[in-house]
């Protein structure tokens, strides 16, 4: 039974917050493929964050600057009161607990908000996939809507599946990460049939040494960007880590 409207607003906000469990995430995922309302509500939400943080940090260094500044104690508080209603951080909730628990158990509450992320991989994926909650694993040929995520990782034996005729959902893809792709050929039926045009100087084969990893920003002007992916499972997790934090408010 499919979930009302109704009962996806409080899953996005949870989401926005980074406090979604898998069950919601799978819950909230299936209701925005066919609802474009929500869908569209929850774009928003994530631009409006994006928009606090951005605030919240300039605000932060404006008040670091005042630290350093032998300014009067009022006008610092003054500041201070201000930073606490401007920036985005989240409300704690009071404790009897002494202090030293307190700052302990904040240890173990999420500092960032992750990106949800697709990964495209058969059974047979010899490389290593980190088992976390933001990421999506999807076998090739099992797609048939958009992935909730806007990021999609091709791993490579996802690649021989990819065949020169598009696929509908690709084009709700705003970012493909290509992994260890083997040669040009590949490439180009890659790039073929996610629809994505580069200019010839951005994709030029003596620049480019295969097996290679490449970040693609689509759109109207697609970006292209080399990278060397990790070839062990600690350096692949931290990349996950690290891509999906920058993802998570774009």
């Amino acid at each position: 039974m499919m979930s009302s409207c109704r009962e996806i607003d409080p899953l996005i906000q949870l989401f926005v917050d980074g406090e979604i469990n898998f069950r919601e995430r799978q819950i909230l995922g299936e209701h925005i493929k066919v609802c474009s309302s929500c869908r569209e509500q929850l774009n928003e939400m994530i631009v409006l964050v994006q928009g606090l943080e951005e605030i919240g940090v300039k605000e932060r260094r404006r008040q670091k600057q005042l630290f350093l500044q032998p300014v009067k104690w009022a006008a610092l508080c003054t500041s201070i009161i201000l930073l606490a209603f401007v920036s985005p951080v989240h409300s704690v909730p009071s404790s009897n607990k002494p202090l030293h628990e307190t700052e302990t158990a904040g240890k173990d509450q999420p500092q960032e908000m992750l990106a949800m992320m697709t990964v495209l991989a058969t059974q047979g994926e010899k490389l290593h996939i980190p088992d976390d909650e933001y990421i999506h694993v999807v076998q090739p040929r099992q797609i048939d809507s958009p992935p909730l995520s806007q990021t999609a990782l091709i791993y490579p034996s996802a690649m021989p599946f990819f065949k020169h005729e598009q696929q509908p959902w690709l084009k709700k893809i705003n970012q493909f990460v290509f992994v260890k792709v083997p040669d040009v050929r590949t490439l180009h039926t890659l790039l073929t049939t996610t629809g994505i045009r580069l200019e010839p100087d951005q994709l030029v084969e003596g620049q480019i040494e295969f097996p290679a990893s490449m970040i693609i920003k689509t759109g109207e002007n697609p970006q292209i960007e080399t990278f060397q992916f990790p070839d062990n499972e600690q350096g692949i997790s931290h990349w996950f880590n690290k891509m999906a934090s920058q993802s998570a408010l774009h």
